[in-house]
């Protein structure tokens, strides 16, 4: 009988540690929380992240971003009408028109996009560059198309449109652009998969 009132002492010994023992650390941690929060200084973020943007003139790109990118093309041709509806059917490449690349600067990937195999720098504060009158330079790649001939007549109400949609992607560091296109960047030079 004895030693059972010693083995109940002993437990509610036990919760009462055990009780005191979460108190304490629930004491300990708001004081530290507290006192972060009171003498903690703000810190402002001073990243600036680099700004990509593009303008396409024909099938040129330019850079008029801060920052090296990585261009890519997206070729689609259309019968369309004067009110932009398409026609159902696509024109067909070789049988309704022919369209010539400049492959020695313009790779196409698997995926169907024409990559510009080098990087364009970015354009500096005092260059100024009118989508218009884009010129070769480090800033522009070259036309993607170098000749876009119609062989049939069009469909009653529509013509022949080739529409250049353009992305550009930031050159450095190149396993962004590696695994964002899925392309490989060696020696600044892009090749695509």
């Amino acid at each position: 009988m004895k030693q059972l009132k010693f083995l109940k002492w002993q437990g509610k010994k036990a919760v009462v540690l055990l009780a005191l023992t979460i108190v304490l650390a629930l004491g300990v941690v708001g004081s530290t929380m507290a006192l972060i929060i009171t003498k903690t200084n703000s810190v402002t973020n001073t990243f600036q992240p680099a700004s990509i943007s593009s303008a396409t003139a024909q099938s040129v790109v330019g850079n008029m971003g801060d920052a090296p990118s990585f261009a890519r093309i997206a070729v689609v041709v259309n019968w369309v009408a004067t009110d932009g509806t398409v026609y159902a059917v696509a024109p067909v490449v070789g049988t309704d028109y022919s369209i010539t690349y400049d492959t020695a600067n313009w790779k196409q990937g698997a995926d169907g996009f024409w990559y510009y195999t080098k990087a364009l720098q970015n354009l500096p504060d005092d260059v100024d560059i009118n989508a218009d009158d884009f010129d070769e330079t480090p800033y522009v790649t070259t036309s993607l198309i170098t000749n876009c001939t119609q062989l049939v007549a069009a469909p009653d109400g529509y013509s022949l449109k080739v529409e250049i949609i353009a992305s550009t992607i930031q050159a450095e560091p190149e396993t962004v652009v590696e695994e964002q296109w899925g392309v490989t960047v060696e020696n600044g030079a892009l090749t695509p998969n």
